[in-house]
């Protein structure tokens, strides 16, 4: 697991199963490619209408990685950045649902910055930091235009809270550009 199944076994529906058997990967298995010797043949052959009790046997107790989750506080959430994108966003372990249970208005405090909650880079000027939920669900600090990871400092594990804007009204609070 690289940090991709995590997630998904997590999933109340979910099922694991172990690929066995040499009818479901190429000939010769690379140990650094399993996404295509492996993984690419078995979804094929979901995707072509294969019962997946055929790919191997269930596992019931499968050993996932510890993951990164958001936590509740009395001020609202924290979480951290688990990634860092090839355009410097930082990616972070707090999902969109966990946004949902937090009143709002919402702001990101991050890198001692207070950020907007924001629907979309346009919502602030070229240069300027922000926060929104982005294409994987998960909040993501980034600088319209430029790198949080380089603008503000941000790393893998670097800390992220959100709490209420202050009423600030709605997209929090303005903040200045950023030297990227």
């Amino acid at each position: 697991d690289n940090g991709l199944l995590t997630p998904l076994a997590a999933l109340p529906e979910a099922r694991v199963h172990e690929i066995r058997g040499g009818r479901f990967h190429r000939q010769r298995v690379a140990p650094t490619f399993h996404g295509r010797d492996l993984f690419a043949p078995a979804a094929a052959h979901l995707l072509d209408g294969g019962a997946i009790e055929s790919l191997g046997p269930r596992i019931h107790d499968p050993r996932l990685l510890n993951l990164p989750e958001a936590r509740q506080t009395a001020a609202g959430l924290e979480g951290e950045v688990v990634h860092v994108d090839r355009f410097g966003n930082a990616v972070t372990s707090i999902r969109d649902a966990d946004l949902e249970a937090v009143a709002a208005p919402l702001a990101v405090a991050v890198a001692g910055r207070r950020l907007a909650l924001c629907r979309t880079y346009a919502d602030v000027a070229p240069g300027s930091p922000l926060a929104l939920v982005g294409s994987s669900g998960r909040l993501e600090v980034a600088v319209r235009d430029g790198s949080a990871a380089e603008g503000l400092g941000l790393e893998r594990g670097s800390q992220v809270e959100v709490v209420d804007a202050g009423g600030a009204g709605e997209g929090g609070n303005p903040v200045p550009p950023v030297d990227v």
